[in-house]
This record gives structure tokens, C-alpha cells and sequence, in this order.
């Protein structure tokens, strides 16, 4: 299953990237069972026995079995010396003391049951004289209020929130129990963190949304510089260029199990001049093979006023790439929305294009197969230490999913020797591109997006 279906069970890695309020598991029985029962291994099982005790009287329906079953938890949780006594402050004893002896006595002077009162404080270790004398608080009702024991509750979890609960989180039995819950679940009981790879993801899936934002960025950012080996397959390499394929699948709107692909490629060229002849459209439509057609939709400026960091919005141009195949494979377009920044901490540029909804975009045939696209370029310029010459690393990341029955083996084959074949083409064209001077004639507007958009830190 892909990494963000929803469907498939929690790895202790999903629980890294979540926030998980006690609050979510109090309200949730099942999860809180497990806490208790973490309680019951950590020599905690005084609190959670009181809790269950608890639930249980308030689940009683007759004044009389609630005055049994409060007496009994007076006994074995409240009273000074008692078994199972509870950390609990001398003014909340002294309160659940009172309300139980004032309700005893009430409650045996009505139904004249001394045998209930008599037993009821030789088990607590308390006299007959102490029970009259409470007689006189709290007095306007007769009924035990199934609140009694809140007080007591609250105050104890309290200090568990405060004790505990990060250790439960940790632990082996709260791990086990949520690895055989979906992913969902995580979602259910959770929030993500603003840092989490999910929230990354989450942001990109919104092809509602015709800008790039910094999360898209960062999402990016990390996919190509992530060397994690449980990340990544390495699937071809040469002297100059390496081509991966992504461990995981990921989903994408429409778009389910479908990996990402790097490829990395070194160009003896400066940053900028390979930039200009990659972004350059009469060299994409060369170099690019079944590429036949860019065309611009339109461009949305920076805003002026923005919303938090993570959705802060950049420049971006909305364009459509038609590519044909051949028979018996149909044309596909990609409309796509894509943006450009400095990364100032890196020293890199960096291109983010994603699919995207948008009302202005042709509709040139009755039902066109429109594909799904995540990509990222990104040009850093080093210089080799011995001759001080500069030279470009260049990374392109991609998801894309042609939709259609395209075999998946024509994909692959077409993926691992894509770095070999760009680092070839890329070579001839720079080399007709520098006899030119590096001159750009139509990029897209690639470089406007870089100077409007300015450089961050990503």
C-alpha cells in the first residue's frame, strides 16, 4: 500500500509525525483501556483500579447500590492507611468523606437500614458518632451525586497527563495497540505536526489550489535531498549521473501506488547558464522526445498579504504540456501550476511544479486523458577544487502518472535510462546554447518567478 493510504496499518514511524492530546485518548474507551493498562505494568494499577471503580458507580442506579459501591471506594482508595490510597490532596478526601457519611446517614434514617450504615462503617473504620455529625453538610438532597468522585478524577488525571502519559506514548504496549489500527486511525485521534511528512503531502494532493507554497517546497526539497537507503533504489548510475526510484508509492488525488523518480546529473556549466538552457522551450521540445507543446494559461503575481509560513504563496505560472506518444498510445496533457525560488540555505534554485485544476484551461478534444504530475529541478553551482572551474548538480524529482493503460515496464524502462539519455542531450544543447551566448528567448517565465519571488529558507 502507498505510504499516505489511509487503509493500511501504523508503522512506528506514522506515530513520529503525529501529536497525540491525552484529552483524544481519554474520550476514546479503547485507547484509554490501554493506558490503564500500561498503569496496571508501571506499577500504577492504585489509579486506574480507582477509575474503573469509578465508571462503575456511576453506572448504578439505585441510592442504595451507589452508597455500597462509594463506601467501598472510600475503603480501599480514600480513607488514610487504606490499601490501595490514592495521592490525593487532604481536601478532596475530606469532601468525598463528608458527602458519603451525610448520604449514609440520610439514606439509613429514611429506609431505617441500620445493617446497610453498620457495615458500611466497620469496613471503613469509621464510628457511628462520625456519620451523625456529618449529617448537617450538604443536606439539600438525598441523592449521591454520581459526580462524587470527579474531583478526585480530574486531580489524578492531571498528574497522570503530567507523569506518564509521554512514557505511555513511548511504550511497547501503546505501540503494539496502535500498529493494528489503520492509518486513519492516527488521524482520528491526532493532529499532524506542522514538520510531518503527511502534512507535506496533504498540501500537494490539493490540486483544488493553483499556486505553489512553501510546503510544496519544502515536500521537494526533502524528497531530493533525502540519501535515506530505505528511501530510495538506486536503478542505473554512471560517471556523471545517477537514477532512482522511490521505496515507497505514494497517492495523489486520483492518482494511487505510484513512485517517485530522481535523477541526479553533474554539468561542467554555471548554475544559471544551465538553467537557462534546460528551462529554455525550443530546447525542452527537443531534448524532452514526446514533449510537442507548452503553452501558458496564465500567471498569478505574488500577494502582497500572506497567511502563515507553511502557506505562504509564491508567483506562478499555470501552463499546459501536451505530449504524444504514438499509436497505440493516446496523447496525454498535463496542466500543471509551477513556481521558482532561491533557496538562500542551500545556495540552489529550485522549481516546484505540481497538477492543478483551472477553469481557463482548453479543452482541444472531447475528453483529453490528463495526467498527474509532481516535479522539482533544482540547480546548485559548486566549483571543483583543484581546477576552481564551476559546475551545476542537477536534480530533477517527478511523480507522474500518464493515466491510461500504459504498461508499467514501458514506465520503468523509460525511468532508468532517462538520467543517461538527459545528461547526453543536456550536454549537446548547452554546448549550441553557449555559441549563443546563454540568450533566453521563451523560459516559461521561469527567471521572473525567481527574481519576483526572491530568495527563503527553505
Amino acid at each position: 500500500m502507498s505510504l499516505n493510504d489511509k487503509n493500511r496499518l501504523i508503522t512506528d514511524s506514522d506515530l513520529t509525525h503525529f501529536h497525540i492530546p491525552f484529552e483524544s485518548v481519554l474520550n476514546h474507551q479503547p485507547t484509554f483501556e490501554c493506558f490503564l493498562n500500561y498503569l496496571n505494568t508501571s506499577h500504577n494499577d492504585e489509579v486506574s483500579k480507582f477509575l474503573k471503580y469509578s465508571v462503575e458507580f456511576k453506572q448504578l442506579k439505585t441510592q442504595k447500590e451507589r452508597l455500597q459501591k462509594a463506601f467501598e471506594i472510600y475503603q480501599f482508595f480514600i480513607q488514610d492507611g487504606s490499601i490501595h490510597q490514592l495521592n490525593l490532596n487532604s481536601n478532596i478526601r475530606q469532601k468525598i468523606k463528608e458527602v458519603i457519611f451525610e448520604k449514609a446517614n440520610t439514606l439509613t434514617l429514611e429506609e431505617d437500614n441500620t445493617d446497610t450504615l453498620s457495615t458500611c462503617s466497620t469496613n471503613s473504620g469509621t464510628s457511628s458518632s462520625e456519620i451523625s455529625s456529618s449529617s448537617n453538610i450538604n443536606s439539600s438532597s438525598n441523592n449521591i451525586p454520581s459526580s462524587l468522585f470527579t474531583k478526585a478524577e480530574n486531580y489524578l488525571l492531571l498528574n497522570l497527563k503530567e507523569t506518564k502519559f509521554n512514557d505511555f506514548l513511548q511504550s511497547k504496549i501503546f505501540k503494539k495497540y496502535m500498529k493494528e489500527k489503520p492509518l486513519q486511525f492516527l488521524y482520528d485521534i491526532g493532529t499532524l505536526k506542522e514538520t510531518s511528512h503527511f502534512k507535506l503531502i496533504e498540501n500537494l494532493c490539493d490540486i483544488t489550489r493553483e499556486v505553489i507554497t512553501f510546503y510544496d517546497f519544502k515536500f521537494v526539497k526533502e524528497k531530493m535531498n533525502s540519501d535515506n537507503k530505505d528511501d530510495w533504489e538506486l536503478i542505473d548510475s554512471g560517471k556523471n549521473y545517477k537514477t532512482y526510484l522511490s521505496a515507497d508509492t505514494f497517492n495523489f488525488g486520483s492518482s494511487n501506488g505510484v513512485n517517485f523518480c530522481k535523477f541526479e546529473i553533474i554539468f561542467p556549466y554555471e548554475a544559471k547558464n544551465v538553467m537557462k538552457t534546460i528551462l529554455e522551450v525550443d530546447y525542452r521540445l527537443q531534448y524532452d522526445g514526446t514533449l510537442t507543446n507548452v503553452q501558458e494559461i496564465k500567471y498569478i503575481n505574488k500577494p502582497n498579504t500572506q497567511n502563515e509560513k507553511g502557506n505562504t504563496q509564491f508567483a506562478t505560472g499555470i501552463f499546459m504540456d501536451t505530449y504524444h506518444f504514438g499509436w497505440p498510445i493516446t496523447d496525454r496533457e498535463l496542466l500543471m501550476c509551477c513556481s521558482a525560488v532561491y533557496d538562500k540555505k542551500e545556495k540552489s534554485y529550485l522549481f516546484v511544479g505540481k497538477s492543478c485544476n483551472c477553469k481557463e484551461a482548453p479543452i482541444e478534444k472531447k475528453d483529453p486523458i490528463r495526467g498527474v504530475c509532481i516535479s522539482g529541478w533544482k540547480f546548485k553551482e559548486d566549483y571543483d577544487p583543484i581546477t576552481l572551474k564551476p559546475f551545476t548538480k542537477f536534480c530533477q524529482l517527478f511523480y507522474l502518472d500518464l493515466k491510461g493503460k500504459i504498461p508499467r515496464i514501458l514506465v520503468y524502462q523509460n525511468v532508468k535510462k532517462r538520467a543517461k539519455n538527459f545528461y547526453k542531450i543536456g550536454l549537446k544543447y548547452l554546448k549550441i546554447h553557449e555559441k549563443k551566448g546563454f540568450v533566453t528567448i521563451n523560459d516559461t517565465k521561469a527567471m521572473e518567478m525567481v527574481e519576483e519571488n526572491g530568495a527563503i529558507e527553505i
